[in-house]
């Protein structure tokens, strides 16, 4: 195997790297990119000096033939992606399973906890409502009191 930063970024963080094939397909993608420009360049050169060079129509046909096998490289390389991450979903359902049947105890416990606080709460507000009402009565009476004040 050759030596990538890409693939010792991979060793380096202890465990599969579920997007280390997609490096490669960016990486694919990067040189037919350079590729591309080149032969733009090539053929303003071509325009620019006024000759025949065959050498801009031999790089876009490698360009153009070099297409086809990217897409097919990156098609095959998403399935795998794809294939890995399902394959760890389906590995950890289980474990998921069984921590929500070990916390169901605990989250029992805590909504009974908050259905007895909404109790409580709602109790009070029965009791606080009236007194508000007796409050703005009040507040009425003292604001009548003050005006007849001299």
């Amino acid at each position: 195997m050759i030596r990538t930063p890409y693939n010792l970024r991979t060793k380096a963080a202890g465990g599969e790297d579920f997007a280390k094939g997609m490096y490669t397909v960016r990486s694919f993608a990067d040189v037919l990119s350079s590729l591309a420009h080149i032969v733009s360049d090539l053929k303003s050169e071509v325009e620019f000096e006024g000759d025949a060079s065959p050498v801009p129509a031999k790089m876009q046909a490698w360009l153009l033939a070099g297409v086809p096998l990217f897409k097919e490289m990156a098609a095959e390389e998403i399935d795998e992606l794809v294939a890995r991450v399902t394959a760890q979903k389906a590995e950890g359902a289980p474990a998921l399973t069984k921590a929500r049947a070990a916390a169901a105890p605990q989250n029992a416990a805590l909504m009974a906890r908050m259905a007895e606080q909404d109790g409580a709460l709602t109790k009070l507000a029965e009791r606080v409502e009236p007194l508000a009402v007796v409050v703005e009565k009040l507040g009425k009476r003292l604001a009548c009191a003050a005006a007849r004040l001299p």
